[in-house]
């Protein structure tokens, strides 16, 4: 043989060192499941196969008994690449292929036939040849490589479907293991043909196939490492403590070398300072530099600006930015937006616990509006809240404040970071975020995005309140165009009274008229009540501003709804000071509160009998306090949110128009209209309107008529 040939078992011996050193590697690996152990069976028969044909080519002597060791490992090799692909495409798919299994089952018989056949009639004796040796075919070899073939046509078909069904990131994972697999059953089934057709087995195909082999771990290997190998490239940077370290040096050294330059320039201007002077510029300038570098807001403003301009991002904002643009493209309302950003926020930083908090206009008060916590939702949170007054002066991300003054919030939560959500100047809302997975803390990257989505959702959210905004008022202008049919209605019932009247003048003595005529009074009646019923209750002017005294008002209101209506004064001052107000617009406010408040009892089944509608008036600290509170059915929470939005009551019949009007008549005294209110626990009503004084009611009376 030759020196080329004497050494061509090293190709095999290597293949087989490479595959079971891989093999003994994925085994001992704690990430290792079901789908390596199949890889480390593959890479061992690989091992196997090899090993036998370095051997053969070593021991030509015993060249039957090593291809027969040899085309065994590779047999039930061919198996497990069937397995292989049956394991992998359930992963890769939404569904497992239900016939997967039966073509592993018709490999596993195809290879123990061709077991059965390699050792007992399939391979003839071995003979040396010109390039090695020969291993002819016996009796049976032709119908046990025709089957080899078969199960090897069969595995590259399973591969091929697993890497045509597989979706990213499953395919990133895979897709090099694949072609390692592909490349191992591809190489076996062409020598299977080739040797069909010579009719013998011939030693170069164990040279090349040994370096085949090889080719094919490393591709198994390097689909193996890939992803680790990515994250890996991917952290390939200089870290942010070394250049923080390298940077403070620089900045150390900077230092020193202006101090230099200044004494330099001072040698160079001629004049003459004492050592002890000089001692004093280098200690000040030096006092200067550590103050610097102690304080916090230095050292994070430092940090924050390595982070953003010399290290290198974990994100694509490119593709993060296109990301959230596609998640609220078509986003036209609060609830679709929030429920985007849900998604969004879930899918992108992957923690455990996510919630989204925004005010209520019933108590003006933050409450959790989206979460993927499965525990019921903790308390609301006031504007003095120590979490909203700390967001409310930032547009950054924060953490939150200290346990004891968030301590209901943090242990409901678990949250880490919050992230204001902003819009038209304001605070609209906010996420809470708790640690990522594992416990991961949220860096300069993850904040900065976080900022990015936040305020996109806040741009969003007040365009979609204005948006809502307009269309009431589109609403209500078609209402009130909707009156004015009903009015031109009105005004041509009356124009028939008032020709009644006139020919009653003339004809009032004929039996027959009187009688038509009474016959059209009592149609027009009728016909202009049911008109009236249709209608809404709306005050059609706005009167004169005046100081009114409240508690009077509710009085006697109460006295003509009749019983069912508890009253109770309160005043550390000893008589309840009046407010301003038109006397009609405030009564408007009261009769819509306490007719709300007497529907709700009764519609409880409770009875006038066991509950009633107590009402508290309080004149402290400059402010009249009228509350309206009732055992009633309560309010859900996805109603309290939208209660004062015109046009969606839930009384049969109703426009939904009275809170909403009665919120705007409050706040325009410059008062304020709250709700509280829960299923199963009834419902309060806050009145606040500010109080004035009796000697200076005459001067801002007139005030406030003129600005009326």
């Amino acid at each position: 043989m030759s020196a080329l040939a004497e050494s061509a078992w090293l190709a095999p011996l290597s293949a087989a060192v490479a595959a079971a050193a891989l093999a003994g590697w994925i085994l001992i690996r704690p990430w290792a499941e079901g789908v390596h152990r199949v890889i480390a069976a593959v890479l061992v028969l690989t091992a196997v196969a090899a090993g036998s044909d370095a051997l053969l080519l070593l021991s030509p002597d015993s060249a039957l008994l090593w291809r027969r060791v040899g085309l065994s490992a590779e047999a039930i090799r061919m198996a497990a690449l069937v397995l292989l692909g049956s394991t992998l495409i359930g992963r890769s798919a939404a569904e497992a292929d239900p016939r997967a299994q039966r073509r592993t089952l018709v490999a596993a018989v195809a290879a123990g036939v061709c077991l059965a056949l390699v050792w007992w009639g399939g391979l003839g004796a071995a003979r040396a040849g010109e390039a090695g040796a020969v291993v002819p075919l016996g009796p049976l070899g032709g119908l046990a490589y025709a089957v080899l073939l078969l199960g090897l046509v069969l595995a590259l078909a399973q591969l091929e479907a697993v890497l045509r069904a597989s979706r990213e990131p499953f395919r990133f994972r895979v897709k090099f293991v694949l072609f390692g697999a592909g490349a191992l059953a591809g190489f076996q089934a062409y020598v299977s043909a080739q040797t069909l057709l010579i009719g013998a087995w011939r030693s170069h195909h164990a040279v090349v196939g040994g370096a085949v082999s090889l080719v094919s771990v490393g591709l198994v290997a390097f689909g193996l490492g890939r992803r680790r190998l990515t994250r890996t490239l991917d952290r390939v940077s200089v870290s942010p403590q070394m250049l923080y370290g390298s940077l403070t040096l620089l900045g150390a050294g900077l230092y020193l070398l202006g101090v230099g330059l200044v004494g330099e320039l001072v040698r160079l201007s001629g004049r003459s300072f004492s050592v002890g002077a000089a001692e004093l510029a280098v200690f000040l300038l030096t006092v200067a530099l550590v103050v610097g570098v102690s304080s916090r807001a230095a050292r994070a403003r430092f940090r924050l600006f390595v982070s953003r301009h010399l290290l290198r991002s974990r994100y694509d904002y490119r593709m993060e930015w296109l990301k959230v643009t596609d998640a609220f493209r078509s986003a036209e309302y609060v609830e679709e937006t929030l429920d985007r950003l849900l998604d969004l926020l879930a899918h992108t930083f992957g923690a455990p616990r996510l919630s989204v908090w925004m005010p209520y206009e019933a108590d003006d008060r933050f409450h959790q509006v989206r979460s993927t916590n499965v525990e019921p939702p903790p308390p609301p949170l006031a504007r003095d809240h120590p979490v909203i007054e700390s967001l409310a002066r930032s547009d950054e991300p924060l953490e939150p404040p200290v346990a004891e003054a968030a301590g209901a919030f943090l242990e409901a939560t678990r949250a880490v970071l919050m992230v204001p959500i902003r819009g038209a100047g304001e605070l609209l809302g906010f996420i809470a975020l708790s640690a990522g997975p594992a416990g991961a803390a949220y860096d300069e990257d993850d904040r900065d995005l976080l900022r990015a989505i936040a305020h996109h959702v806040g741009v969003l959210l007040a365009h979609a309140r204005l948006a809502e905004e307009r269309q009431a008022a589109a609403e209500i202008d078609a209402l009130n165009r909707f009156a004015a049919f009903y009015l031109h209605d009105l005004k041509n019932l009356s124009a028939r009274l008032s020709l009644v009247a006139q020919n009653a003048a003339k004809h009032g003595n004929d039996p027959e008229f009187r009688a038509s005529a009474m016959k059209a009074v009592s149609r027009t009646a009728q016909e202009m009540g049911e008109l009236l019923g249709r209608l809404s209750r709306r005050s059609p002017a706005l009167g004169r501003v005046e100081p009114v005294d409240v508690a009077e008002l509710v009085e006697q209101m109460v006295r003509s709804l009749g019983p069912g209506f508890e009253t109770e004064r309160r005043s550390s001052q000893g008589t309840i000071p009046p407010v301003l107000a038109a006397p009609e617009q405030l009564q408007q406010v009261l009769l819509n509160l306490l007719l709300n408040a007497r529907r709700a009892v009764d519609s409880s089944g409770a009875g006038a009998q066991a509950a009633s509608v107590r009402v508290r008036i309080e004149g402290e600290g400059g402010q009249v306090r009228v509350e309206v509170a009732d055992d009633g059915p309560g309010i859900p929470p996805e109603r309290l949110r939208s209660l004062f939005r015109p046009f969606q009551s839930t009384s049969p019949g109703g426009y939904g128009i009275g809170l909403y009007e009665s919120k705007r008549i409050v706040e325009s005294y410059g008062g304020r209209l709250r709700v509280e209110s829960g299923p199963g626990r009834g419902t309060r009503v806050l009145l606040e309107l500010p109080a004035v004084a009796l000697d200076a009611g005459v001067g801002q009376t007139s005030t406030a008529v003129k600005e009326h």
